[in-house]
């Protein structure tokens, strides 16, 4: 894990939860948990510039 330096840009992304089930496949369940994190990965590094810009951050930002 690399821990990133102080004020260096940064954005997270999340998807839908995933409900693994008592009975399920260990070894499935983790390939599907795995495929989900690296989609959203690679979702983050294709996209980091138009997800950083301004509106896109807006859209996020907690209105409070």
């Amino acid at each position: 894990m690399v821990v990133p330096k102080p004020f260096s840009r940064a954005i997270f992304l999340y998807g839908p939860p995933i409900v693994i089930p008592r009975d399920g496949k260990v070894e499935e369940w983790r390939r599907r948990v795995e495929d989900a994190m690296n989609a959203l990965a690679d979702e983050a590094e294709a996209n980091f510039d138009e997800l950083w810009s301004g509106e896109a951050r807006s859209a996020t930002r907690d209105p409070r």
